[in-house]
């Protein structure tokens, strides 16, 4: 009995090798004979089919860190500032301030030369996310009075300490917005300007960072010092101090330099170069497994001042523009030794996207990595290009897979 259970133990096990050494079936050989081949494509003609360097217009930033101030060959920058009244001082009067001073901070850093020469002006009509900068350097938004002004040198510092910047300020403006509030106007309504302008002067050649309120603090930005009486019969001195709530930079490319054979990228001045794509060459049902795009820096770029990482983003079409609100981010790395940025990380991924949702189009566009260089500084970075031969520059390498 026991010998017949080995025989029959043997003879399956013998009889389901015989079964995998059997031929396919029919439905296994029309699978392995529907193979998937894999394709590429190595230029950039036929996908790359325009390419546009421009002033993107989204919305301005605020309290970002930096206000910029000043005039350059190339710029120019007006800087707005909302301060926060405080409260609880309405019964300040003007005959009680003894002492009344604006303070500004410098940022080490700067673009152009040294020459600084600005007014301050109070504002008179209120200012929004919609204001543009026309509206800014036409001079609507601001008095012509002169609230005092400022001629000097920019050094930058080698230390940590920062340049400042101390200029008395009207103890009447100050009162008057007191009174604004003593009058049952409410703090946070945004029709009332708290605020003034810091207008550089044409004589100037150099654009400055001034510190500014930003989301890490409070109290970097530029702020008012008073110095009040308490009490009639004595010299008692008290002292507040208010900071800005609200600070902005409208910066004015006055060259305005950019044609339809560049690819740009500048902060501040808020250029970026847009890739459109036409996938409609790939089959819709292909599946894109990888992908680079390189970009060739022009020579005139500072290499000491390049990022080590740039983005291509893409931006749905109800999506403002900001590097923030990017649907799919490609990141590229800079290549000091070949002078170009490479992307690739998830650049597969979008591709795909333009395939299975936009029928194979699709925009990629060029910003910096982070919001303090592409909002807080100003450098230009010029890539090579040519239009009419594009793969001279521009190395586009897509490799996809299709049953």
């Amino acid at each position: 009995m026991f010998k017949k259970k080995i025989y029959i133990i043997l003879f399956l096990t013998l009889f389901f090798l015989i079964s995998c050494n059997d031929q396919p079936t029919e439905i296994g050989t029309e699978f392995l004979q529907d193979s998937i081949s894999i394709s590429s494509i190595l230029n950039s003609d036929n996908i790359i089919i325009d390419v546009k360097s421009y002033h993107y217009d989204s919305p301005q930033e605020r309290n970002t860190g930096a206000l910029f101030v000043g005039n350059s060959n190339e710029f120019k920058s007006i800087g707005l500032i909302r301060f926060n009244v405080p409260v609880g001082k309405t019964d300040i009067k003007l005959e009680d301030i003894t002492e009344c001073t604006i303070n500004f901070s410098l940022n080490n850093y700067k673009v152009g030369n040294n020459f600084l020469s600005f007014k301050i002006k109070e504002i008179f009509s209120k200012w929004d996310i919609e204001t543009s900068i026309d509206d800014v350097f036409s001079g609507s938004l601001f008095k012509d009075e002169i609230i005092d002004e400022w001629l000097g040198s920019i050094q930058l510092e080698d230390s940590d300490s920062s340049f400042k910047i101390v200029l008395p300020f009207p103890a009447e403006m100050v009162v008057k917005w007191f009174d604004k509030i003593g009058d049952g106007i409410n703090i946070h309504d945004t029709n009332i300007i708290w605020g003034i302008a810091i207008v550089p002067d044409e004589i100037s050649d150099v654009i400055a960072s001034f510190k500014s309120l930003s989301s890490e603090t409070a109290t970097m930005g530029t702020y008012i010092d008073i110095k009040y009486k308490t009490d009639d019969t004595t010299d008692a001195i008290d002292s507040l101090r208010m900071y800005s709530a609200e600070e902005v930079s409208f910066i004015k490319d006055k060259i305005n330099n950019i044609d339809s054979n560049s690819i740009i990228l500048r902060g501040g001045s808020r250029i970026h170069t847009k890739f459109s794509l036409d996938l409609t060459d790939i089959p819709i049902l292909a599946a894109i497994n990888n992908a680079d795009i390189t970009l060739f820096l022009d020579a005139d770029n500072d290499e000491e001042n390049l990022p080590d990482t740039l983005f291509l983003n893409y931006f749905k079409e109800d999506q403002t523009e900001r590097i923030y609100n990017s649907m799919i981010t490609i990141t590229g790395l800079y290549d000091a030794e070949s002078k170009c940025y490479i992307f690739k990380n998830r650049l597969a991924e979008a591709l795909n996207y333009f395939l299975r949702n936009n029928g194979g189009i699709g925009d990629l566009v060029l910003t910096h990595r982070t919001t303090d260089r592409e909002i807080n500084k100003i450098e230009r970075i010029n890539f090579l290009y040519d239009s009419d031969d594009k793969q001279k520059y521009i190395k586009l390498k897509i490799y996809y897979s299709k049953l």
